[in-house]
């Protein structure tokens, strides 16, 4: 166990590293090349969605590693709030969804959309915690 934990936190700031703004970059414009082909667009943009998700699991877990005690019940108190926010929103979405599906306005292909909105959403939500690690790994210099 104690090993572990050695080589988690010497692990920190690679991972911290690997979590840029132009990580996000990348996978908004692989998202966007895989759109433009214009097959499957909705696995596009499901996968869109679940790299963002995974890319803010991470990122919330490397910026709990480099705070304190007091900071980290903060940033869980703060994450809870966001997660509602998210929540709500998340089921805005899919009643819009269902309504232009009962509509005739949208086909269930659309769902994309839901998809790509659910991944904006949590986009912000990784560049405010993305911007804060580096902050905390600018303040350890």
């Amino acid at each position: 166990m104690k090993l572990l934990r050695i080589v988690a936190l010497t692990m920190l700031p690679i991972m911290s590293y690997a979590q840029t703004l132009s990580m996000i970059s990348d996978l908004d414009r692989r998202h966007q090349n895989c759109l433009d082909k214009g097959q499957q667009m909705q696995s596009c943009s499901r996968l869109y969605y679940l790299q963002m998700d995974s890319v803010l699991n991470m990122a919330y877990n490397n910026l709990k590693l480099s705070l304190s005690s007091n900071d980290r019940l903060v940033l869980k108190k703060e994450e809870i709030n966001w997660l509602k926010k998210r929540d709500k929103y998340f089921k805005n979405q899919v009643k819009e969804f269902q309504q232009k599906l009962k509509s005739g306005e949208w086909g269930p292909d659309m769902f994309m959309i839901v998809y790509d909105n659910d991944a904006e959403f949590i986009k912000e939500r990784n560049i405010v915690l993305i911007n804060r690690i580096s902050k905390a790994r600018d303040q350890q210099k």
